[in-house]
């Protein structure tokens, strides 16, 4: 498991330079080891934070901005959360 303070460490670099290679992302966070930083590297991209590109012989390294498409709404007693989606014009590929 993938201590918390990596994730928080690597997601802050990653949005501090999006675009930055794998080097520069160790580079980035020396209070751990590479092992580490690779590891959060792989649960942020599996829970779809953050995306690899390559580009050139490496990768790159980019956010995925996270806007909230659903938000929770109160049913007064029942507290249900009901699902409301945002309307956004999505452009599909």
């Amino acid at each position: 498991m993938v201590s918390e303070n990596v994730i928080r460490a690597v997601k802050c670099a990653v949005e501090t330079r999006p675009g930055m290679s794998m080097d520069d992302l160790i580079l980035c966070c020396t209070p751990y080891s590479w092992n580490q930083v690779f590891l959060a590297l792989d649960e942020l991209v599996r829970n779809g934070a953050v995306a690899l590109k390559q580009a050139e012989g490496v990768y790159l390294i980019t956010v995925i901005p996270t806007t909230p498409e659903t938000e929770p709404v109160n049913m007064g007693a029942w507290r249900t959360p009901h699902l409301h989606s945002r309307r956004e014009n999505i452009k599909f590929p």
